[in-house]
């Protein structure tokens, strides 16, 4: 179809541009009506800067009529497209639809070299379930350019949106069976976000701005209401000694589970969101050498490398710590596990790492410190975090993530615990 049919709507938009013009550098979102109507696209990629450019009922020949005004002039750094529904409908052969999209792709590389495009795959809609095997045809084709190309990624969103039986999940679309509802991009984010917090983070400008304006180590006494609710139930009923203490950020908070998942030991559940290593050796005092316990698991260091903290202070910290336990109770065993892969602070990983190295190698020099490592099997064959390990933020864990620590834990408490339980 002509493309400018359009030319009314993109004619809007140049205007809002002018009146309001959106960053470079930002991510790009660009197609047909599913990218229009997603009215909480900005609020869904939080923290990352995306702009909406999706026009209604348009194809892959429409993007590429319009890449000029419409992606060009952003200079984005990164573009997510979706298209070839429409193609399909309007009986475009697959091979059509693979060829415009290629064109696409050039005249975005061409302005743009350095632009990483993510593709998302033709989605299932329930009303045009009997065009499925022609989509799937199509997005072979697009993948089939896409792997010739380290710019481009390609996002299968279209399996998420199938129920048990392998049909179209109808609770997901509005009544024209074509459109998702909030329930349906729900299923699309937890798609994209996690592939783009890993690829696109690290270029974030928000980012950066926050770790230029933190402060190493912020006041540790923020975290005062949290301690004082610990010593509250302590008064009530205070835990027995020689028992498990686990302590640490909201990792360790969050696991709800945690008493179940490590049934075989006495635990004292201590985290505390937020925390880094120099609050968890703060706090020593008051909710760590009052328990007397025969062994610690710590969690710590991801939110101090957030906070720009060198990996070598973060080791310094926990020896510290460690030495700090055991003037007081010197036979305590304490274990560290190690700092986890998350999606969303993916591009401070080789920060995370070196930290993990460096405390490993204090680890050595003392037998009755423990590294645990939970951070290799929250990584796929590539080395990327594992996808459908996280929860919406993409750094705390849902409870796929947690029976992988349950299992890591487990195994490493195994060998040294169980006899004094």
């Amino acid at each position: 179809m002509d493309p400018t049919r359009f030319e009314g709507y993109v004619q809007k938009l140049e205007a809002e541009d002018r009146l309001n013009p959106p960053p470079e550098g930002a991510v790009l979102f660009i197609g047909s009506s599913s990218i229009r109507r997603w009215a909480t696209l900005e609020e869904d990629m939080q923290p990352l800067t995306v702009i909406n450019r999706g026009f209604g009922g348009s194809n892959y020949n429409d993007a590429l009529h319009y890449a000029d005004r419409l992606v060009i002039p952003h200079k984005p750094r990164a573009l997510v497209i979706y298209s070839g529904g429409n193609d399909i409908r309007r009986n475009i052969d697959p091979q059509r639809v693979a060829d415009a999209f290629k064109a696409f792709v050039d005249k975005v590389h061409q302005e743009l070299p350095e632009c990483r495009i993510y593709v998302l795959s033709i989605k299932v809609s329930a009303a045009r379930w009997h065009l499925r095997h022609i989509e799937e045809t199509a997005n072979r084709l697009i993948y089939g350019h896409i792997v010739q190309d380290e710019r481009l990624h390609y996002i299968d969103v279209a399996s998420t949106m199938l129920n048990e039986e392998g049909q179209p999940n109808l609770d997901i679309f509005v009544e024209d069976m074509i459109h998702m509802n909030s329930a349906g991009y729900r299923f699309w984010i937890q798609k994209i976000k996690p592939v783009l917090m890993i690829h696109e983070m690290k270029y974030e400008t928000v980012a950066n701005k926050i770790l230029e304006e933190s402060v190493p180590y912020v006041d540790p006494t923020r975290h005062e209401k949290a301690i004082l609710a610990f010593e509250a139930s302590d008064r009530d009923s205070f835990p027995p000694e020689e028992a498990v203490l686990a302590i640490g950020s909201s990792s360790i908070r969050r696991w709800s589970t945690i008493q179940e998942d490590l049934s075989d030991y006495t635990i004292i559940h201590r985290g505390f969101g937020g925390a880094n290593t120099n609050e968890v050796l703060y706090y020593a005092d008051r909710i760590v050498i009052p328990y007397k316990p025969r062994a610690i698991i710590v969690y710590a260091g991801s939110n101090d490398i957030n906070r720009d903290i060198e990996p070598e202070r973060v080791a310094d910290t926990f020896r510290e710590f460690t030495h700090k336990v055991h003037d007081t109770l010197p036979d305590c065993r304490i274990y560290f596990i190690s700092i986890k892969p998350s999606p969303g602070r993916w591009y401070m990983w080789d920060e995370m790492l070196e930290a993990g190295r460096l405390i490993q190698s204090q680890i050595q020099r003392d037998e009755r410190l423990f590294y645990i490592d939970v951070a290799t099997p929250m990584l796929d064959r590539n080395g990327l975090p594992l996808l459908d390990i996280f929860v919406e933020d993409m750094i705390h864990m849902n409870d796929k993530g947690y029976r992988i620590w349950k299992d890591a834990i487990n195994k490493s408490l195994a060998q040294r615990e169980l006899i004094y339980e």
